[in-house]
C-alpha cells in the first residue's frame, strides 16, 4: 500500500444576509476556502466540492459547485436545525435524498483520492458566523507490482486472458453509520494490453 500523507481541508460557511432573498424562509450562505486549501484542492486535480444538507432525513441542498475563486453560495431554509457535509473526487453518490442512506462511491480502480467530511449540524440563523468543515481522505490505494520483468512477462505466451479477482475491497462509505461499502473486484488483461 502506498504511503500518503494526512491531509485536512477546511471550508468555513458563512451566514449573511442577502439584499435578495432567494425565496421566502430561504436564505443564501456563502461557503469560503482558505488559500491554502485551495491550493491543496489544485495539488490533488479537484475542480468542485459537492455540498449536502439535510432537515431530518431529508436533502434540502445538494450541488457539485466549481470551486472557480474559493467562494460560493448555497440557498438553505432559515432558522432550521440541519445537517451538512461536503465530499470531493467522489465518482458518484447514491440515494442523496436520505442522509440515511446516501452513500459515497469511489472510481472502481481507486485512482482518484475522494475527500469527505464528517457529518456537522448546524442551525441556519445569524447565531453562529461560521461553521468548519474538514475534509479528510477516504481511503487508500494498492499498488501491486509483479516480481518478474517485463521481458519475463512478455515471454509467457500460454495464457489469453487473466483474471485477478481482490475480495472485500472498500468501494463505498455510508456517510451518517460511517460503515464501509465491500464487495469484490476483478481486474481483467490479456496479452494486447501488454
Amino acid at each position: 500500500m502506498r504511503h500518503l500523507t494526512k491531509f485536512s481541508i477546511l471550508l468555513f460557511l458563512t451566514f449573511f444576509s442577502c439584499s435578495q432573498q432567494i425565496e421566502e424562509g430561504w436564505e443564501s450562505v456563502s461557503v469560503s476556502f482558505s488559500r491554502a486549501s485551495l491550493e491543496t484542492f489544485t495539488e490533488q486535480g479537484i475542480t468542485e466540492i459537492g455540498i449536502y444538507a439535510y432537515l431530518k432525513d431529508s436533502m434540502v441542498y445538494g450541488k457539485n459547485l466549481p470551486l472557480n475563486d474559493g467562494n460560493l453560495q448555497i440557498d438553505l431554509p432559515l432558522g432550521e436545525n440541519l445537517q451538512t457535509f461536503a465530499v470531493a473526487n467522489a465518482d458518484h453518490l447514491t440515494d442523496v435524498d436520505s442522509l440515511s442512506k446516501v452513500v459515497v462511491y469511489q472510481d472502481i480502480y481507486a485512482q482518484k483520492q475522494v475527500y469527505i467530511s464528517n457529518v456537522v449540524d448546524l442551525t441556519s440563523d445569524y447565531s453562529v458566523s461560521n461553521l468548519s468543515l474538514e475534509l479528510k481522505r477516504l481511503v487508500g490505494q494498492a499498488t501491486f507490482q509483479p516480481r518478474e520483468t517485463a521481458d519475463e512477462l512478455n515471454a509467457i505466451t500460454r495464457f489469453d486472458q487473466l483474471n485477478v479477482t481482490f475480495t472485500n475491497v472498500g468501494v463505498a462509505y455510508k456517510v451518517k453509520t460511517g460503515a464501509c461499502v465491500q464487495q469484490d473486484i476483478t481486474i481483467s488483461v490479456d496479452r494486447a494490453a501488454g
